[in-house]
């Protein structure tokens, strides 16, 4: 296991805020993580969990241990004969995409702009969004996670997915590897969806300019449509995607509070629900 003090966290939210851990660890195998856990419960310490970065956003200092899970699990197999596929929690989703299409399986290609682990997209049932109504549990059989000190499998009925959310959202559960279920699919009609796809993303999205994507998961559009291209310091919400927060040059964690506390504000003076996606880390 890789142990850090005063770990700059920059590289490791995609939003690029300056942001120190006190205490950042790496676990390398599943032994490293468990006696990790152990160690922090046993000195009744809480601690954040990090995988790609892509929906935290991050204090100037955080004084909770961070526990970094990219290098935990980066298993990818593909069983033919049950159809089973296993993704660890470290495997990008990228990469389970092109594993998907390499072995002529496809159902998650709208996944591939997102910068996300797979660990990641099942805590947070990673989807299109509410109009298309399709998400990563669609395929899914069942997980395996951590708690406390034990592995335990459940299967998917039981994680309780709705719209952003799972039995692994706000919690101390830990996902380590997912199992799922693929439809067939021709490798360059899995090709063709993804080029799709980046084209979406480069004509309605800025994905050159550092974010968080959605930053609520529920709220009113028009409230949104308001405050396009609002700007604080160097953040501003998005002039090309509803709901989008872009860091436009050494952005501060400050800047974005200011903005969210903004659509918040309007939202409660006008009866409007306003519930944020991204997590606050302190």
């Amino acid at each position: 296991m890789i142990t850090s003090k005063q770990f700059n966290l920059t590289k490791h939210n995609n939003l690029r805020l300056n942001s120190i851990a006190k205490e950042f660890y790496i676990p390398e195998s599943y032994n490293d993580l468990t006696t990790l856990i152990k160690l922090l419960n046993d000195r009744k310490q809480r601690f954040y969990i990090l995988s790609s970065g892509s929906n935290v956003l991050l204090k100037p200092f955080i004084k909770t241990p961070v526990i970094y899970l990219m290098e935990l699990d980066k298993t990818l197999s593909y069983n033919k004969e049950t159809n089973t596929v296993v993704a660890g929690c470290s495997v990008k989703i990228q990469t389970l995409i092109n594993f998907l299409a390499d072995n002529n399986l496809g159902g998650i290609e709208y996944l591939y702009s997102l910068p996300a682990s797979v660990g990641g997209c099942v805590c947070m049932n990673a989807g299109r969004g509410k109009d298309h109504n399709v998400c990563i549990s669609d395929y899914l059989t069942s997980v395996e996670y951590l708690d406390g000190e034990v592995l335990n499998i459940i299967e998917k009925d039981k994680c309780e997915f709705s719209y952003r959310m799972s039995i692994f959202h706000n919690s101390k559960k830990i996902i380590t590897k997912a199992f799922f279920q693929f439809p067939s699919q021709e490798k360059e009609i899995a090709k063709k969806t993804i080029k799709e796809r980046l084209d979406y993303v480069k004509h309605y999205q800025e994905p050159k300019k550092p974010s968080l994507g959605s930053i609520f998961s529920n709220v009113d559009p028009r409230i949104m449509r308001r405050v396009k291209g609002l700007r604080v310091g160097n953040a501003a919400y998005s002039k090309k995607t509803l709901n989008w927060i872009s860091n436009l040059g050494n952005v501060s964690y400050i800047q974005i509070v200011i903005l969210i506390n903004i659509v918040k504000l309007i939202s409660f003076f006008l009866n409007k629900k306003a519930t944020l996606e991204v997590k606050k880390w302190t």
